[in-house]
């Protein structure tokens, strides 16, 4: 808003400045029944991370009683960077280890990993060498994909195809120094630590050695010179009846109070990060790896990493989506592309031969995708994504897929084995705490809101001042869906006083100062300092509640985020009008 010698001298009586407060005065009252997602622009997570410099250049390493051959065989990425890593020399160790110390922190929880696979010996051991780890080691065995010997630690091994296994160590360090990763050669699943023995054809292969601030591993992340720590926005749970002052992920700009519908999310188990989870309800395309959980939105190992090694029919398939009425719905989830390149990915609903086109190309930084399917009937479907949409070597992280009915996504629902309803968000203005501040009078409304998303036919109100009973009175501001136009109207039971058709523009992620005044016989609207649109006649009945966003009982509801609302105890000039929203 700028400053402009038209605005009114008198101030607003009252002023809710959601973006810059961030809270709401004890004047309004919010409920919404359910939890709801949102992004408060400080919390972050760790997100992607290696400590260890030239992860996947295992020659650079320094070498005790090995000779590594670099780029020697396939990775599992179908890059030709996986090293051979061979035995040599009389009866001792044989391994390589990182020659940049890490500093290891007491407490702290690490987990280190390395892809293996099996060439002159079906053996690896992996070592963590500090003094909180000294006796931490796991022995693996490449061709049964097994664990062996273990110590100090838990350890897993999961097979990413073509004889490829990730091999993970985790241990939580009990004093701060310095530490190495090592990769051992042994003869055994049972061998001892730095197992002495002379060489003879022990050789394994290597690629993509990662060691994380966590628990458990995430996804790869390829280092040259310097480690590599990275965070995402964190998103955040509000409780039942909690509103939700909203922020820009990527900017971190007070988006103001989010206010929506309800919706529901139709597919189950969407933290498809979890192993178990995903295990029971999706199954992975015949032309695609699955590299396994990695840092979703939530500040969790909620996200999955999918390798496409042949032109793909899918990275996954999620085995049942019950369809339960017709309509229109909106698929979306978050994609990052890690490898490789892919145009807007598409999914498809077999049983319906329905498929599903994304509004956008996955890129190199998280981004919600999302595309509209209408259904002529019920039924349950398996889901597939993507559907012959991505070529060789693509690499893409995929996180909240989420399936709801109506024409555009909105806040993330997450669920479990069951689907999940988010209850809609409802704020206003009511009794002892309406009546200070209004004049029935005469009176200026105005927002600063940014729509969402426009559903449908209907027209959704961006606020309404209103009676206890729906049918006696109502005016506002509300959105035509079919056209895009803002409208104010005013009814008293049930018939018209007045409709100012103005400003244009309203769509998803368009934001949009629009006020009103009104006084009898004398009503008028603008947007954005455009051109004002008036009415000369119309009556004015009692009001006693304001209502922002609308309610189902008197307007339907409106999905948007509210900058600032205020209201003038006088019904301004025209020209006051304008100046108040440029």
């Amino acid at each position: 808003m700028s400053i402009s010698a038209n605005f009114p001298n008198v101030k607003p009586s009252l002023l809710l400045d959601f973006a810059n407060a961030q809270q709401l005065p004890p004047t309004v009252t919010f409920t919404r029944a359910t939890t709801a997602t949102y992004y408060d622009g400080s919390t972050t997570a760790l997100a992607d991370q290696n400590l260890i410099i030239y992860s996947q250049e295992f020659n650079s390493w320094q070498q005790e009683r090995t000779t590594t051959t670099a780029n020697s065989t396939t990775a599992p990425d179908g890059t030709s960077t996986a090293d051979t890593i061979a035995a040599s020399g009389a009866a001792q160790n044989h391994s390589v280890y990182h020659s940049n110390e890490i500093t290891l922190l007491n407490g702290l929880t690490y987990t280190y990993s390395v892809y293996a696979k099996k060439n002159g010996s079906d053996f690896v051991q992996l070592t963590w060498y500090q003094n909180g780890f000294s006796n931490a080691y796991v022995n693996f065995d490449l061709n049964a994909g097994t664990i062996g010997t273990t110590s100090g630690c838990t350890a897993t091994i999961t097979s990413v195809g073509s004889g490829w296994y990730r091999c993970t160590m985790t241990a939580t360090c009990n004093v701060t120094s310095a530490g190495r990763y090592y990769v051992s050669l042994v003869t055994s699943s049972t061998a001892t630590q730095f197992e002495q023995f002379t060489a003879t054809t022990q050789s394994i292969y290597a690629w993509g050695a990662q060691a994380e601030i966590r628990s458990a591993a995430g996804g790869y992340t390829v280092t040259t010179t310097a480690p590599i720590t990275t965070y995402n926005p964190v998103q955040l749970t509000a409780g039942g009846g909690q509103p939700r002052f909203d922020h820009n992920p990527t900017t971190s700009e007070s988006l103001g109070l989010l206010i929506e519908e309800q919706r529901t999310n139709l597919f189950s188990y969407s933290n498809i990060g979890d192993n178990t989870a995903f295990s029971a309800a999706y199954s992975v395309g015949p032309n695609a790896v699955n590299f396994g959980p990695v840092a979703g939105l939530d500040g969790t190992l909620s996200a999955r990493r999918f390798y496409s090694t042949a032109a793909s029919n899918s990275f996954f398939q999620r085995n049942s989506v019950t369809i339960s009425s017709a309509g229109t719905y909106v698929f979306s989830m978050w994609v990052r592309l890690i490898a490789g390149s892919v145009g807007n990915l598409s999914g498809f609903f077999s049983a319906f031969g329905l498929g599903v086109t994304m509004n956008a190309a996955p890129t190199s930084q998280w981004t919600r995708v999302f595309g509209t399917v209408t259904f002529s009937s019920t039924g349950s479907t398996q889901f597939t994504l993507p559907y012959y949409d991505a070529p060789a070597g693509c690499i893409l992280d995929i996180y909240g897929p989420q399936l709801e009915a109506g024409s555009f996504p909105t806040s993330y629902i997450p669920t479990g084995s069951a689907t999940v309803t988010r209850a809609e968000d409802s704020a206003y203005v009511i009794g002892n705490n309406f009546t200070p501040w209004f004049n029935n009078g005469e009176g200026t409304i105005y927002s600063d809101t940014t729509i969402v998303g426009l559903q449908g036919s209907a027209f959704p109100a961006l606020f309404v001042l209103a009676n206890s009973d729906p049918n006696v009175t109502n005016l506002g501001v509300g959105v035509n869906t079919a056209t895009g136009a803002y409208f104010s109207s005013g009814w008293i039971a049930g018939t018209i006083q007045y409709n100012i058709n103005f400003g244009s523009g309203a769509v998803a992620g368009g934001s949009a100062r629009n006020i009103v005044g009104y006084s009898q016989n004398d009503f008028a609207a603008s947007s954005n300092a455009g051109t004002v649109g008036t009415a000369s006649s119309g009556n004015i009945a009692p009001f006693d509640r304001f209502l922002i966003g609308g309610q189902a009982t008197y307007q339907p509801k409106i999905n948007a985020w509210y900058k600032k609302v205020a209201y003038y105890p006088q019904r301004v000039t025209n020209a006051q009008l304008q100046a108040l929203t440029s």
